[in-house]
């Protein structure tokens, strides 16, 4: 059984990082809602973020929340293409998310083989593959809320809980709705009475993503 785990598992992440490799730079996955993201990640390049809505001539603007584009410029400024730089950046997310998943699960007592194909699940899916092989802007926020739940899951001081409340204050400042890694920690905490790290966990996501946010 574990041997077969690891061959299915190890099968499905050669074949998304063959597919990522060899559609790097061509238009593999990208369609209008793409398209959007890399002319938002240009604009940041160019012209910083958020455009006025309208200059006298052009509408602009975005609903898109910070993180998310200023980290896809970054990729557009590295590998010097927008769409190359947001899946390079996808790739590297859908890495981290991937080692978070087995490290949670293997905190929760669940033999490794298993870790690695639970977590290989995610990037088997068409919605995992999406995100993990195009430009976007909906992986950071579930790295960042899974990274505030590792955190949470090992946290045994203040200042482990301040570090999973930065994860979910920077995940509400990637996405509007990138609130469910934060109720899950509070929740859990709340559940087994842990009130001192519940208020410090609350206090560290709404200070992080208050002064991302004012910040922008």
């Amino acid at each position: 059984m574990p041997a077969a785990l690891w061959t299915v598992a190890v099968a499905i992440f050669a074949g998304w990082l063959i597919l990522a490799a060899v559609h790097f730079r061509d238009d593999y996955r990208v369609s209008h809602v793409q398209g959007v993201w890399a002319a938002a990640a240009e604009a940041v390049r160019n012209d910083g973020l958020y455009p006025p809505l309208f200059d006298g001539e052009h509408y602009s603007g975005t609903r898109y929340m910070p993180l998310p584009l200023l980290l896809n410029a970054t990729g557009s400024a590295i590998a010097g293409d927008p769409v190359a730089g947001g899946k390079m950046i996808a790739a590297v997310l859908m890495a981290v998310l991937l080692v978070t998943v087995v490290f949670l699960l293997k905190r929760s007592s669940c033999p490794l083989p298993l870790a690695v194909g639970l977590a290989a699940i995610v990037v088997a899916t068409d919605t995992g593959l999406q995100a993990a092989t195009t430009i976007g802007g909906d992986l950071l926020p579930v790295v960042l809320q899974t990274a505030a739940l590792a955190l949470a899951v090992c946290g045994r001081s203040p200042r482990q809980f301040v570090a999973a409340g930065a994860m979910a204050g920077l995940a509400f400042a990637s996405k509007l709705t990138g609130v469910w890694g934060g109720c899950a920690v509070f929740t859990w905490l709340a559940m087994r009475h842990q009130w001192r790290s519940a208020v410090i966990f609350a206090a560290a996501t709404c200070v992080v993503a208050a002064v991302t946010l004012g910040g922008v």
